[in-house]
């Protein structure tokens, strides 16, 4: 429990990693989210790997789609084995695509390296 709640806030960014989980709970708790930037910092492929596996089976974790009105979500992935190994990228990257399902009403994905 991140224990906040921030319910006119509409953008924001975050310049730190985190866990895909605890970024569910902070969209859930600031509802009037539309716009969601994050940096990823993964200097292990595991980290990316779980955070894969973990959106590829959002279903099973969250069988209901949220409320959230987020629209826009950016991700700048820094990470020089990353850079230099996209077959890292394009499972993740399509796993984050599955984020579609739970946040109903995102309409832009934007992951950058």
């Amino acid at each position: 429990m991140l224990g906040i709640y921030w319910p006119y806030l509409t953008h924001l960014s975050l310049g730190f990693t985190i866990l895909f989980e605890d970024l569910f709970e902070i969209v859930q708790n600031v509802p009037n989210l539309l716009e969601l930037n994050m940096v990823i910092d993964y200097h292990d492929v595991n980290v990316i790997t779980e955070a894969t596996e973990f959106l590829t089976n959002i279903k099973k974790h969250y069988p209901t789609p949220s409320s959230s009105k987020i629209e826009t979500l950016r991700i700048v992935i820094e990470c020089a084995t990353l850079c230099s190994n996209p077959c890292c990228q394009s499972p993740f990257g399509k796993a984050v695509q599955n984020l579609r399902w739970y946040w109903p009403q995102l309409k832009n994905i934007d992951i950058q390296n």
